[in-house]
């Protein structure tokens, strides 16, 4: 779909596949980077994912805060849904998850209390999420967490687009009340958000499939009747923030909190130093406040630093080896004539005194700073715990022991370039968009690689069709959907892609039953037509 227009809009790569939509970064009228959702064909017929669709457009347009994903257009074009929303270009929490494992407090506070603060907001107009996740939580360069995909979305009053025997959301973020009796309310979501928290702490989830085949009943059975298994199973966590994290997944609504607003209050209360940490990524990678060590003094009683470990001087002991050393080049210098009264008999003593100072300065600032050190770590000050809380309770994990592998001078987080993989990509004959290329001669003859909205063929792992033929170019082929049709364009190939055996010069138009070779492979191309 790449040079796709979509009202005034531009498709420019595809970024995205979620369950229902592919999701494209787009170009505006005015050269502003924008997200653009497309609805999957094999999808879009159904009745009630064609309302969610729209039910999501509704809800962002009414939702405009700082933390829930901005909405600028719903388009219907050529049979498809799409919407065009703000582009939030670090992926998402699940990716950092994916990256990071554990996500420390340090990060994982803040930009949990900016969700809260979406969700409060999202409760008020009489939105309930029902689908809150990590990956339903995305961030962008500018170091803001924003909440997304309201597909689901329960408008209080409003029509239920359920039918019966269809379970919406994620299962392992159901509440209890939901999995067991169907209860929508403020309190489910709180339990996602829950789930949700308890997952970004640790990397795990409070109930998990205790097997890839386990039933849904058994794994039900458990989330209604089991205990949740405690954060810091997984996961050192100080107590208080163990206890917010079980409270918003009490297995029972009455125990839980009564709504986002109370949640974040009770974070906001424990962790006021944390909540409002900045999140900036400048140049691509993400730190939280970019901080000198020395300079933390600058940031009053709420942070301090310590130093640790063996193999180093602490600073009482380097400063005495500094003074000892500029003590003995000064008596040096005034013992210097008496050693030498041939030689500098006739030298000004202030000059002999003001050498000797020269060399003892220079000589004890080299001891201070070039002799070995202690590293240095962060330490919460204990103002950050409530006035009754120990000082083992007021530590908080990442500022602790997991920072130890954290570079001297930056606090940083490892966003991941999203648009940029060097994984391999994964072949299949599956196609959301019931169009696939046959290979009927060549070194995979009889296999079938089903088509996405840009299939790109050649040798490169990350590419999504390989076939083993040695004289296929590493970057070969691109096979794009525009919303109607596929087209099919050579990659500046060694040689050449030809279609029905007529070479391809720029963008050619495909139809079903048309021949494409690449290298000593052709291929049957088939495409069930576009929807209705």
């Amino acid at each position: 779909m790449i040079g796709t227009r979509v009202g005034k809009y531009t498709i420019t790569q595809e970024i995205g596949d979620g369950g229902h939509a592919f999701v494209f970064k787009g170009e505006g009228p005015n050269g502003e980077a924008v997200a653009i959702k497309m609805l999957k064909p094999s999808v879009a017929g159904e009745d009630s994912l064609e309302k969610r669709f729209v039910l999501e457009a509704e809800a962002l347009k009414k939702l405009k805060h700082p933390h829930i994903v901005d909405f600028y257009d719903y388009i219907y074009k050529d049979g498809y849904h799409y919407l065009v929303l703000e582009l939030m270009d670090q992926g998402s929490v699940e990716d950092l998850i994916k990256t990071m494992g554990a996500v420390p407090p340090r990060y994982a506070v803040p930009i949990f209390y900016n969700v809260l603060d979406a969700i409060d907001f999202s409760h008020n107009h009489g939105y309930i999420h029902r689908d809150l996740k990590p990956n339903n939580i995305l961030i962008n360069s500018e170091g803001q967490a924003k909440l997304t995909d309201f597909g689901i979305t329960k408008v209080v009053g409003g029509q239920n687009l359920t039918r019966k025997g269809f379970v919406l959301g994620t299962t392992l973020y159901m509440a209890p009340e939901f999995i067991s009796q169907g209860v929508v309310s403020i309190k489910t979501d709180v339990y996602a958000l829950g789930v949700t928290f308890y997952e970004m702490l640790t990397s795990h989830k409070p109930f998990e499939y205790e097997r890839e085949d386990e039933p849904l009943r058994d794994f039900a059975l458990r989330v209604c009747q089991g205990k949740a298994t405690p954060p810091t199973a997984y996961k050192p966590l100080p107590p208080q923030l163990e206890r917010i994290v079980m409270k918003s997944i009490a297995q029972n609504p009455k125990d839980r909190y009564k709504s986002a607003k109370e949640f974040r209050r009770d974070l906001a209360r424990n962790f006021p130093d944390l909540i409002n940490r900045d999140i900036v990524i400048p140049s691509g990678r993400a730190m939280t406040r970019y901080v000198k060590i020395d300079d933390l003094k600058d940031l009053g009683p709420k942070v301090a630093t310590r130093e640790t470990g063996t193999g180093g001087l602490p600073v009482g002991i380097r400063a005495a080896i500094a003074a000892t050393a500029l003590i003995i080049a000064l008596g040096s210098a005034h013992l210097a004539p008496t050693w030498f009264p041939d030689e500098l008999g006739k030298t000004s003593p202030g000059l002999i005194y003001g050498l000797g100072g020269g060399v003892g300065l220079l000589v004890a600032f080299l001891l201070y700073f070039m002799l070995p050190r202690p590293r240095r770590h962060l330490q919460a000050a204990p103002a950050m715990a409530p006035a009754a809380a120990t000082q083992e309770e007021s530590s908080v994990s990442g500022f602790d022991q997991e920072d130890s592998s954290i570079p001297e001078f930056e606090d940083t987080i490892p966003f991941a370039d999203q648009y940029r993989s060097n994984k391999p990509a994964t072949m299949t004959e599956n196609s959301e968009l019931n169009a696939y290329l046959v290979v009927i001669s060549g070194p995979d003859k009889g296999r079938r690689f089903g088509l996405r909205p840009v299939s790109r063929i050649g040798r490169d792992l990350r590419l999504d069709i390989r076939p083993h033929d040695p004289e296929i170019s590493r970057h070969h082929t691109t096979i794009t959907f525009d919303g109607r049709g596929f087209t099919v364009e050579d990659l500046n190939s060694t040689n050449g892609t030809f279609l029905n055996e007529e070479r391809v010069s720029g963008k050619r138009a495909l139809k079903s039953g048309d021949i494409i070779r690449v290298g000593s492979s052709s291929m049957r191309f088939e495409f069930g037509g576009a929807a209705g």
